[in-house]
């Protein structure tokens, strides 16, 4: 189990290019994921000095914002920069948890309608002190099969990795 790590009480966190402290971190009512939901996140871990499968995590990242339709999604390097930045700033490089999230960025004003997205998207690179909470040897894994909506069986949508559901909730079309 997970418990807070006092480490983290003045963490520094990525939000759309600055650095800010903890009790500043903050995203705009206006952002899609505020108003629905709308962003894509990936769960990183920083084992000694080194991020596991960051270029794989990057590329789920950025190819499940472009599933969604998502503008203005920022390049890897970038991405990167924003990472490396955040652990560095913090001094972490073991024993971290970095959760990622693209958001499809601030509204002009509220509403679902995408359109209404005009500033690009959100980047967020939130790092704690987090040890593993597995063994080195590992964990068995037995998860059931994802029964994707009628007609929705071969959508790139159903790998994506998202905070709203929507897309499972969508009706078939005839």
């Amino acid at each position: 189990m997970q418990i807070h790590d006092p480490r983290n009480t003045n963490i520094l966190i990525h939000v759309n290019g600055e650095l800010v402290t903890r009790e500043n971190a903050r995203i705009s009512v206006f952002d899609s994921v505020v108003q629905g939901g709308d962003a894509v996140w990936e769960g990183l871990r920083v084992y000694k000095g080194r991020i596991a499968a960051l270029g794989d995590h990057l590329e789920r990242l950025r190819n499940s914002a472009k599933a969604l339709a998502f503008e203005s999604i920022p390049d890897t390097d970038d991405i990167r920069l924003a990472i490396f930045e955040t652990l560095e700033a913090n001094g972490m490089s073991d024993e971290t948890h970095i959760r990622l999230t693209l958001t499809r960025g601030e509204k002009v004003t509220s509403g679902m309608n995408p359109r209404l997205n005009q500033s690009g998207c959100s980047l967020i690179v939130l790092a704690e002190w987090k040890p593993p909470v597995y063994s080195d040897e590992g964990i068995f894994c037995n998860s059931p099969q994802h029964a994707a909506m009628p007609g929705f069986e071969n959508s790139p949508q159903q790998s994506v990795k998202q905070y709203s559901c929507c897309n499972r909730c969508q009706r078939r079309r005839r």
